[in-house]
């Protein structure tokens, strides 16, 4: 290459240099510039109005709940007979003939809790009809209470030496057939005064009453 031409070469080098230079910058201020801003435009709904609330009607009150009431019990005075529906649908006829109280246990573990002995209620019970004909009428003597005159219930109970042969059994009886028996209740003479004996059902309704004179 001859010396003349180095010279021209040199130029010609820089002036490439120097465009290559401003074409960089231009592309970088291209990529630096922030976008123009556009608009979106959203086609909601338009809002339809509530309909207007009408208030609720004042509701009348309700009648009270209807109460079951027991039936009338059939009452007399000690000795007498009644009939009645035994809690399983039985027919019989029962008769409270005497109370006697202060009857002590001659079981040192049957000993009453009141002090002054047990009341002793003999009972007469007859099997007039038996539901269905296929099983016999049960002399229960946990259907019997002692209601006081103050309204506490005294229930039977079974208490050894107390003349066990002589409580009612629960032998089934068939039609036409008659038990007598003793009922036992831990009752004292003084709450025994004035006391009724009761035959209930299950619901522990009195079905028949036998009150003292």
């Amino acid at each position: 290459m001859s010396r003349s031409l180095r010279p021209i070469i040199a130029v010609g080098l820089a002036v490439v240099i120097l465009l290559g230079r401003f074409w960089l910058r231009n592309s970088f201020d291209d990529v630096d510039a922030t976008p123009p801003e556009s608009t979106i435009t959203l086609d909601l709904p338009v809002p339809v109005p509530l309909p207007e609330l009408v208030p609720m009607p004042s509701l009348t009150a309700l009648p009270p709940p209807r109460t079951m009431s027991p039936p009338a019990p059939a009452s007399a005075s000690l000795g007498g007979r009644l009939e009645v529906t035994t809690p399983v649908g039985d027919r019989v006829r029962l008769v409270v003939k005497s109370v006697t109280t202060g009857v002590k246990s001659t079981n040192p573990y049957g000993v009453d809790k009141n002090g002054t002995g047990y009341a002793v209620v003999k009972v007469e019970f007859t099997c007039l009809a038996v539901r269905g004909g296929t099983r016999g009428c049960t002399a229960n003597p946990l259907s019997f209470r002692v209601v006081g005159a103050d309204g506490v219930v005294y229930p039977s109970v079974i208490r050894a030496g107390m003349a066990e042969a002589d409580q009612l059994s629960l032998t089934p009886m068939q039609d036409g057939q008659t038990q007598s028996g003793s009922i036992v209740f831990d009752v004292s003479k003084a709450a025994m005064a004035g006391a009724r004996i009761e035959y209930i059902d299950i619901a522990k309704w009195p079905l028949a009453v036998w009150v003292q004179s």
